[in-house]
């Protein structure tokens, strides 16, 4: 415990409001980046993936530690200084102690989730063997950092109340300093391995540098949740040299800023690669395409092209005989980013029969018949 304080400073000394303030702020925007997600998604047409349902899901789990946040400002003393706290209400402590117990699981968990989404969102846009080995790698690392969290959170007490009624008398806990630690560092770690997974594949992409600047940069921004794990590790490491006689409810106050604060950019930096339309209408050009989310970006639409500049002349070609020929860029439902080396050429072929004897037999009076082609081929440099 901090020594004994008097001084009417020390005693009116209170952080609750900015930490209140900051946790409550993280709710509205994350559920604006979450809406902002889904209507790109609405407006391509196209149907909400796994990766989707998992940032949904985290909105609610990053809520729930906002609200934790703010409960162990209002009813755990959080933002004062600990012997001020205790001199109002011994019990208060405790309870400031269990919302951390519960924010331990939600924290792990809303990280867990927003890392899943990412690698899920990896493996449907990059569809290369080496995104995928990697993504199954950081994602089984990601689930044992998870487990390891819900573990150890659980049984760091014995018995378990105690971890949150640490004047009980008997029992033991671990160094709750050094499970802080062991929770920052192979977060940061992942985060960082995350980051660095799709620079190789983006750097090979057969587009324009402008084109191929925004996009890296789209998935750099998550080193912004790195740069935040390192601050909230930080503020860890500060609470952990207190030692045992930390001031701790004043200490901890900063460390709930930054488990909401985190997150919340994750979700950001998780959803900003799924905001096509939003980035068109944004950026225009310099991402290529126009802002309603329906031109193809040439290069950079890999579903149903090779990549290569068509040229305009070649959509919607007539014959005689009533036949169209159809670029499948325009109706590619989703962006898929094939590295050099990978080509994927789609033709659709749509035709109608206006008269007998004009088309096949096959092909009934004012039907129409559609026929694809799929050429795949894959090369690789030695």
């Amino acid at each position: 415990m901090s020594t004994p304080i008097s001084t009417p400073d020390l005693l009116a000394y209170d952080e609750g409001p900015t930490i209140i303030g900051l946790c409550a702020a993280m709710m509205p925007c994350s559920a604006v980046v979450v809406a902002l997600r889904l209507w790109a998604r609405r407006r391509m047409k196209m149907p909400l993936e796994w990766d989707d349902w998992l940032i949904v899901m985290s909105v609610s789990l990053l809520w729930s530690v906002a609200i934790l946040g703010i409960a162990a400002v209002c009813y755990g003393g959080v933002g004062r200084h600990l012997n001020a706290v205790l001199a109002e209400d011994p019990a208060i402590f405790g309870r400031s102690m269990l919302c951390l117990f519960i924010g331990e699981y939600t924290y792990g968990t809303v990280l867990c989730t927003v890392k899943a989404s990412v690698l899920l969102m990896y493996y449907r846009i990059f569809p290369t063997t080496g995104m995928k080995v990697g993504g199954y790698v950081l994602g089984g690392l990601t689930l044992a950092w998870w487990l390891a969290v819900v573990l150890v959170s659980t049984f760091q007490c014995t018995p378990i109340h105690k971890a949150w009624n640490s004047l009980m008398e008997g029992g033991k806990c671990l160094d709750t300093n050094k499970f802080f630690l062991g929770n920052s560092i192979p977060n940061i770690i992942t985060d960082a391995l995350i980051l660095c997974l799709p620079v190789l594949e983006v750097s090979k992409l057969q587009v324009r540098r402008s084109q191929k600047v925004a996009i890296g940069g789209m998935f750099l921004l998550g080193g912004l949740v790195v740069v935040i794990s390192c601050i909230r590790l930080k503020v860890v490491i500060d609470l952990s040299n207190a030692g045992a006689d930390a001031d701790f409810t004043q200490l901890i106050g900063p460390c709930w800023i930054w488990t909401n604060i985190e997150p919340t950019i994750a979700m950001l930096c998780a959803s900003l690669p799924t905001m096509r339309p939003l980035m068109h209408f944004l950026f225009g050009r310099f991402i290529g395409g126009s802002s309603d989310g329906k031109n193809n970006v040439t290069g950079l639409v890999k579903i149903g092209g090779t990549g290569s500049n068509q040229s305009a002349k070649g959509k919607g070609q007539k014959s005689g005989r009533s036949f169209k020929r159809l670029d499948d860029n325009d109706s590619a439902d989703e962006p898929v980013l094939w590295p050099e080396g990978y080509v994927n050429d789609q033709i659709t072929i749509a035709e109608r029969c206006l008269t007998l004897g004009s088309c096949d037999e096959d092909i009934p009076l004012d039907a129409i018949k559609v026929q694809r082609g799929i050429t795949w081929t894959e090369s690789r440099k030695m």
